[in-house]
């Protein structure tokens, strides 16, 4: 095996996958365009010379191989409601994955740390960029108005902030980074922060944390409370009592820096419960729910609708999102694949991992979105390892 420091293949190989990982979650740049698509085919010549040159060392259980056959099948139904570069976007990701998973342990870990604080780096810039101009009206950069399907944004390149296309803007813009809306960057920021085990020792984590904080995001903190709870609780009195110090000192400084009234918009006034159902899970119109009744009643119900047209429904998301282009066979496939890794080690540190999984996609059901299922195969090998080196210590 070659040495990773010295393999400048190796390095740029993390370099393509960061970009895949970002561009998938819909930050600004590659809306309207073919840059995650050119982005993947990048990634996967790399890794197709890495893996013919046998660079990085492997390993490869049969319980990877019966992983693999299932996201396969997966995938090649998924294909049926995609054009012709969404199929080919779909194979880039399975050939990448498919790579990713068997490499050895400890290269996993490093790939991950590198994610963790290229990501770090990158929200710290947005973070600082964003407080700048929302409390002195700085912005480095000329502002450009994007316009993507229901959305209007404006773009300082380092964060963007909605002109439309939202209905919680009014008083102060949601940080979100460069990227479309906040529930985006929470599909790759919370299963980050999580599998680094919440570690408020290390300075990128924080910065994680912070920007997954600042998002105002109910699915993202819900996450994160959850597999805070979750993972702690098996831990020593010591780590829960600091880490739960340093939540409670994130939570009262961003009270302080939002206020009274930002506090009861963003997050109290979404916690309450009206008419028996959460006021924060709006990921649905009324419209669409209509719909979403009619069309559990007929037969599109088992293989879904792939043609079906969201627009007119309003801004919709959500696993009923899902179902309807998809049916329930469709869902069915999903839960097969997010809960491989449970069925396959069925310990606690791992159903916990697949649970942080299914809540995220219960609010946004992306599965496929690269950054998605790589963050899912690389936590479930990483957390299975018998070396306790590797069990997201880093």
């Amino acid at each position: 095996m070659m040495k990773l420091q010295g393999s400048s293949l190796y390095a740029l190989f993390k370099c393509a996958l960061f970009v895949c990982y970002i561009s998938s979650l819909y930050p600004w740049f590659v809306l309207n365009n073919k840059f995650a698509t050119f982005a993947l085919l990048f990634l996967a010549c790399i890794t197709i010379f890495l893996d013919y040159y046998n660079v990085l060392e492997r390993h490869t259980p049969k319980s990877i191989l019966g992983f693999l056959v299932i996201l396969f099948c997966f995938i090649v139904y998924y294909s049926r409601a995609r054009s012709i570069w969404g199929m080919l976007e779909l194979l880039l990701i399975f050939y990448v994955v498919s790579f990713v998973i068997t490499l050895n342990t400890g290269i996993l870990a490093d790939v991950l740390r590198f994610i963790t604080k290229s990501f770090a780096i990158l929200l710290l810039i947005s973070i600082i960029s964003f407080v700048a101009y929302v409390i002195l009206g700085v912005s480095v950069f000329p502002v450009q108005y994007i316009q993507f399907e229901a959305y209007t944004m404006a773009n300082h390149v380092f964060f963007n902030y909605r002109v439309s296309g939202g209905d919680l803007e009014d008083l102060i813009p949601r940080f979100f980074g460069i990227f479309l809306e906040p529930g985006h960057m929470t599909m790759g920021l919370a299963p980050l922060i999580i599998v680094n085990r919440f570690n408020f020792r290390d300075k990128y984590v924080v910065i994680l944390i912070v920007a997954q904080l600042l998002s105002m995001s109910l699915a993202g903190i819900v996450v994160l409370f959850v597999g805070y709870v979750l993972i702690t609780i098996r831990s020593s009195m010591k780590n829960m009592l600091y880490s739960g110090a340093c939540v409670v000192g994130l939570a009262v400084a961003l009270s302080s820096f939002l206020g009274e009234e930002m506090m009861d918009l963003y997050f109290y006034n979404r916690i309450e419960i009206q008419d028996g159902k959460l006021v924060g899970d709006n990921r649905v119109t009324d419209e669409f729910e209509y719909y979403y009744k009619y069309f559990m009643q007929t037969d599109q119900k088992y293989f879904g609708n792939p043609s079906f047209d969201e627009l007119n429904m309003g801004g919709i998301s959500g696993y009923k999102k899902h179902v309807v282009y998809y049916g329930l066979f469709g869902l069915f496939f999903g839960l097969l694949v997010f809960l491989y890794g449970f069925a396959r080690n069925r310990n606690y540190i791992t159903g916990v991992w697949c649970l942080v999984f299914c809540l995220l996609l219960y609010q946004n059901a992306y599965p496929l979105w690269f950054a998605v299922i790589m963050m899912y195969v690389m936590g479930i090998r990483i957390l299975e390892s018998p070396n306790k080196l590797y069990r997201i210590k880093i």
